[in-house]
């Protein structure tokens, strides 16, 4: 379905990386809110940046990605659909971010403190808590913690447990839900001036260009494939047909996915030149 920019929120992939980008102060503000901590610095702030450790090998488009003062790497994602492999898909970010910033012949040492964080408008495990932070503990002692510098913090909008007031103003900002506290209030000005910047809706209105017709040349495929083999491959087959397309003009495997709104086996058979129900 066509987006139009003028609907677009913060929870949109668009806005969500091109005001953090910009606004450092503003993405910093939110860090320390969902993690409190407190963060002197942000360095090295990039959006969207792909990265791929091998040929060969899946590779990642970070949302949002930077180092604090104390050379921490944050990874700060925005999920709007619940693809259920947010575990898996957090691990690989991970390692990702492990072989991006150690060099060739570095020490295990050196490698950074990272903290991957998605922010959900959904309930990613669904036990009703805002916050779901994971470190590696000993199965044997939980107390007992692996202290190999990385955390992965899962953010939910739609938590119902007790959180600071600062901090709920701003997930159910991120929610879709009401506009309170001084943080949301700037963002939600940040996306209104976003709207009037016509470089960013240029940019955007070039990207849904694209992935129009990447959907179209998909649909049509989609449709040939229904009549024969009903409703439900032709969808599946519109999906691959908008991936492939993506993938011919140069786009990463994990944008040209998202895009598609496929599964993981779904690429897979893709990739592999097979039909979705062969």
């Amino acid at each position: 379905m066509k987006v139009k920019y003028d609907e677009l929120t913060i929870a949109d992939d668009f806005l969500f990386c091109k005001i953090f980008e910009t606004r450092i102060d503003l993405c910093k503000q939110v860090i320390e809110v969902i993690t409190q901590r407190e963060i002197k610095e942000l360095t090295d702030v990039r959006a969207q940046k792909s990265e791929k450790s091998t040929i060969g090998v899946k590779g990642v488009r970070f949302d949002v990605i930077f180092k604090d003062d104390e050379d921490t790497v944050y990874n700060l994602e925005m999920q709007t659909t619940n693809r259920k492999n947010l575990a898996r898909r957090s691990r690989y970010y991970q390692s990702t971010i492990d072989t991006s910033f150690l060099d060739s012949g570095g020490k295990y040492e050196d490698l950074p403190n990272s903290l991957v964080i998605f922010i959900c408008t959904f309930d990613p495990f669904g036990y009703k808590k805002h916050l779901y932070t994971f470190r590696p503990t000993c199965t044997q002692d939980q107390s007992i913690v692996m202290d190999d510098g990385t955390y992965r913090l899962f953010v939910s909008t739609e938590g119902a447990d007790s959180i600071g007031d600062e901090c709920k103003d701003l997930l159910d900002y991120f929610g879709g839900r009401a506009v309170n506290g001084e943080l949301a209030k700037n963002l939600q000005q940040e996306v209104n001036n976003a709207k009037l910047n016509e470089k960013w809706r240029s940019e955007f209105m070039q990207n849904m260009a694209f992935y129009m017709d990447a959907v179209s040349e998909g649909e049509t495929k989609g449709r040939l494939e229904g009549r024969i083999e009903g409703l439900e491959t032709g969808r599946e087959e519109k999906g691959i047909q908008v991936f492939l397309r993506c993938m011919e003009k140069g786009m990463d495997r994990e944008e040209a996915q998202s895009i598609a709104e496929i599964s993981d086996e779904q690429v897979e058979k893709a990739l592999a030149g097979k039909s979705p129900k062969q």
